[in-house]
């Protein structure tokens, strides 16, 4: 192949050959690349290519013990130096630049994966610590009564059913379910009466009346402000007219691309609204609330709620989830309410697409594992609840969601386990909850635009918008990480408004009371007497009630983890009564946010 070879030549390819631990074969393959790549058209070796071959080959070597693949191209890669620098526990994906080691976790589905070795989330410190408190004069109870009944779980209105499904979202069902919740909308304004008839949004109104409709940005892909606030009408009423709201005339409003709004005010040319007022929402009657009857609480009970990840960044041994069960073991309240992630898409080793094992036997043998060895150390005296999140890589990637499959077969306890639907109202003894997995007040805060004639908590003022529109994700068009299916839109509806709203996001953890109103409720009432209610009638009975129920605790128990390091759950006690009436949950129930 190359002629007149020298001797010297000869020799310093001897020494290369032993300096790097080559054979003959190697050598001259590596050698006639290089020969190929940098001097293509000679046919001889000099000295001076054999320094050069020389250098390459240290170069390459120092590579490849630091990074395999950060490389120039795959010429570069010297694939048998690569297979003794890589661990057998390893995978190699071409995609990737970094060699991340695969841990060894135990991969049966029947017994709990135990983490070996002290991790970071063991060196976190002041673990317990109680962040907030609400109505701190409630006491605590420090352990459930063993002999106590198990909680009732009753799931109310329409949800996901499991195998639903997805991916048929078309443009007519994104049109329908918007014209929907603004026909809902106007017929709840025009039950009220008080604040008189909708008008058509396209047409001129002199005198003030009230328009209801879709609040909109006057670009596509525009950012909401208060000069591109536009209303978009129902097809029924407006025929999908589309009016420019002028707000300078309003001292308080809270507004984001998706609402349903009740705007008093003139449209004198009918082109622009001139707003002076602006209503959030109509939200729909508590849960609690019985015509006529009075509602009847139940026993005391305790519930723990926690939302995930439930391991920290840099490791799935779920060291976090193991630390909240050992909390819920010690307190053992009647339910245990987990809101996923529990397998998270954006966990750096599951992007990183190294491991081992299948999505669903982590999810069996580091999370339904260790929840089926707490089961057995608990008895039957703790429900657990399970609501899935988009981002869990084990389930359907899409908002709403149905339950998760997983049976809990391995559990004890008959019905201890309980897979909830995403989002998901649910009744809990005499108390009303809803629940939510997707960050609304995140996705909120960077859409919302406000004015406020005074001070307000703007976290548990954004919580509200999900009481007053009816739906756990009033806002249209969604974020481009939130997979909405509005074909399965039924899903999202609030079927009443809970006592309890629990929304856990990123954003700094609370729970705080937010005041809501029943116009159409307490206006019926007040309407079919004159406006004076009678003492001992059964309108004046729901009025009553009405106001009673007009508060709702929000919640956001933010994250288990964050990052590295330990996060916060919440830790509530409802305290029961023979009844309720004049008496709300809100006032009853203490709630603490804790510091895992």
């Amino acid at each position: 192949m190359y002629r007149d070879i020298q001797e010297d030549v000869l020799s310093s390819l001897a020494s290369l050959a032993e300096t790097h631990s080559l054979d003959a074969k190697s050598l001259a393959s590596k050698l006639d690349r290089f020969i190929t790549v940098s001097r293509p058209d000679s046919s001889f070796v000099s000295i001076e290519d054999i320094q050069a071959f020389g250098k390459e080959q240290s170069a390459s070597k120092a590579k490849v013990a630091s990074n395999v693949f950060a490389k120039q191209s795959w010429e570069d890669v010297d694939m048998e130096d690569a297979a003794e620098a890589i661990n057998p526990n390893q995978r190699i994906s071409p995609y990737l630049s970094k060699v991340v080691a695969a841990p060894a976790y135990n991969t049966s589905n029947t017994k709990s994966y135990t983490p070996q070795g002290p991790g970071k989330f063991k060196e976190r410190c002041a673990n317990g610590v109680v962040h907030s408190v609400l109505n701190e004069h409630i006491p605590a109870v420090s352990v459930a009564d063993e002999g106590k009944a198990a909680a009732e779980i009753e799931i109310l209105g329409d949800s996901v059913a499991v195998g639903s499904r997805f991916m048929v979202d078309r443009i007519a069902d994104k049109a329908a379910y918007l014209d929907h919740r603004i026909s809902t909308f106007e017929r709840e304004v025009e039950a009220a009466g008080g604040e008189g008839y909708p008008h058509a949004v396209g047409t001129a109104a002199q005198n003030p009346t009230v328009f209801v409709g879709r609040i909109c940005c006057d670009t596509e892909d525009g950012r909401l402000n208060p000069q591109s606030v536009v209303l978009e009408g129902s097809s029924s009423l407006s025929n999908g007219a589309r009016v420019k709201v002028d707000l300078s005339g309003c001292k308080d409003y809270r507004l984001f691309p998706g609402q349903v709004a009740c705007i008093k005010g003139t449209n004198p040319s009918g082109f622009c609204i001139v707003a002076s007022e602006v209503l959030p929402g109509v939200p729909l009657q508590s849960g609690n609330i019985v015509a006529g009857e009075p509602t009847v609480a139940g026993a005391d009970f305790s519930c723990i709620v926690a939302a995930g990840p439930f391991t920290i960044s840099e490791d799935l041994l779920y060291e976090p989830l193991a630390a909240l069960l050992e909390y819920a073991a010690t307190y053992k309240p009647d339910v245990l309410l987990l809101a996923g992630p529990f397998v998270d898409a954006e966990h750096a080793e599951i992007r990183s697409g190294l491991l081992e094992e299948s999505f669903d036997q982590i999810y069996e043998s580091r999370v339904a594992a260790q929840l089926a060895d707490f089961s057995s150390r608990v008895g039957g005296s703790t429900r657990v609840l399970l609501l899935p999140s988009p981002k869990d890589v084990q389930h359907d990637p899409t908002f709403p969601q149905g339950p998760m499959t997983f049976d809990g077969a391995i559990f004890n306890a008959k019905n201890q386990l309980t897979n909830l639907p995403n989002p998901c109202t649910f009744k809990c003894n005499d108390v009303v909850m809803g629940c939510s997995t997707v960050d609304w007040l995140m996705s909120c805060t960077k859409e919302e635009i406000s004015q406020s004639s005074k001070p307000a908590d703007r976290l548990p003022s954004m919580a509200s918008h999900i009481i007053n529109q009816r739906t756990y994700f009033p806002m249209f068009p969604p974020p481009a990480h939130i997979p909405m299916d509005t074909s399965r839109g039924y899903g999202l509806e609030l079927p009443c408004t809970p006592n309890v709203l629990i929304a856990p996001s990123d954003l700094a953890p609370f729970a705080k009371v937010v005041a809501v109103s029943y116009p159409a409720l307490v206006a019926a009432a007040e309407n079919n007497n004159n406006g004076t209610p009678e003492n001992g009638s059964a309108d004046a009975t729901i009025a009553e009630i009405a106001a009673s129920n007009s508060k709702v605790i929000c919640i956001n128990p933010g994250r288990v983890t964050k990052g590295t390091t330990a996060g916060t759950f919440v830790h509530m006690w409802v305290a029961g009564q023979e009844e309720s009436c004049g008496n709300g949950v809100e006032s009853r129930c203490r709630v603490e946010v804790k510091k895992l």
